[in-house]
């Protein structure tokens, strides 16, 4: 039996509306808990130094928690969250000079959108890098 994986972004707004998690799932998403197939999450993730110039980077900047010691702590506790789930967790670092240079190369904004679309690309290559 073939199996089709679906790929959907999952958004909890008491993490923030810009933070984003990738789930690819299989079909088995929609059991029980305790019955469902671990999911693999790719959640993006900033470095301390690079904080506020992200935020003046990113067209949703202004969106993102003031500190980054707030977003660490509410990252720390989704991806907790979603570990204690049993499900896999991936981060992706969000770099100031390869990700706007993704999004020009994209022609997309430098949004929480693309970040997750580069999230998802960056965590692909890397598995494609791994069977070569």
């Amino acid at each position: 039996m073939r199996r089709f994986f679906s790929v959907y972004l999952k958004r909890k707004p008491e993490y923030n509306k810009v933070f984003e998690t990738l789930l690819i799932t299989n079909p088995c998403h929609h059991m029980k808990p305790e019955k469902r197939e671990p999911e693999l999450q790719v959640m993006t993730w900033y470095n301390k130094e690079d904080w506020d110039q992200l935020k003046t980077l990113f067209s949703d900047g202004h969106l993102l928690p003031s500190s980054h010691e707030s977003w660490l702590q509410m990252a720390e506790k989704a991806k907790k969250s979603a570990e204690e789930e049993g499900d896999i967790v991936v981060t992706v670092t969000i770099d100031t000079v390869l990700f706007p240079d993704w999004c020009h190369e994209h022609n997309r904004p430098t949004d929480a959108e693309s970040r997750t679309a580069f999230a998802i690309e960056t965590v692909k290559k890397q598995q494609f890098l791994n069977t070569v």
